[in-house]
């Protein structure tokens, strides 16, 4: 089994573990089936590793991971890690530049910027670093996460904030504003989109009529 094959069995495995009566459980089933599904072999050799500074913390977050209840996760991606191209959706005028130097995600399958591609599903990992706040967002996509290491705050629809420890599920309807902020330590997620996977996260609140 490859490293890749590896990976994408421990993250359908982590999916279909979101619990009954979670509202993602349905979702979870969906991109466990969808990375079950996916042509392994159609891996995007051409795609060019690509670094952002949050990758040099990666070492370290996953040492953490794999002490905690992502530790099978954890130990699937660290062997994938040199081959992804990492990305920022937001740029230094938005967000600073201490935010940029302690943010990034990749993909591991989606239509454009995955190891896999394919169109069915969006997912992979992202990492923010300690004493941040990501502030509100929304997409129309449907998102699910999977926190892996860290104990970050999430508030959905400006609702209160609430801790979510490694190991929970945090689910977000389509048009849903979020936001997360870390504590004292980075925190790493595993997310998966589906629905519109070509519309970006946009900062901010949606229009509503």
């Amino acid at each position: 089994m490859s490293n890749i094959d590896a990976l994408i069995d421990a993250m359908a495995a982590t999916f279909r573990a979101c619990p009954e009566g979670h509202p993602g459980t349905s979702v979870g089933r969906a991109v466990a089936e969808r990375l079950d599904a996916l042509d392994r072999r159609a891996t995007d050799i051409s795609t060019a590793p690509r670094r952002v500074p949050a990758a040099d913390t990666m070492d370290g977050v996953l040492d953490g991971a794999e002490r905690g209840p992502g530790a099978a996760l954890a130990r699937a991606l660290r062997p994938v890690l040199s081959r992804v191209a990492w990305h920022q959706t937001y740029t230094e005028a938005e967000l600073g530049p201490d935010y940029l130097r302690n943010y990034g995600y990749f993909d591991i399958a989606s239509p454009a910027r995955g190891l896999i591609r394919t169109d069915a599903l969006a997912t992979g990992f992202m990492v923010i670093g300690p004493g941040r706040l990501y502030p509100a967002h929304y997409h129309p996509a449907v998102e699910l996460y999977h926190v892996v290491a860290g104990a970050p705050d999430w508030s959905i629809d400006d609702g209160p904030w609430q801790s979510k420890p490694a190991g929970s599920f945090v689910f977000h309807p389509t048009m849903a504003v979020h936001a997360m902020r870390t504590g004292d330590r980075p925190f790493l997620a595993l997310y998966a989109w589906l629905g519109d996977l070509n519309t970006s996260a946009k900062l901010g609140r949606p229009v509503r009529d």
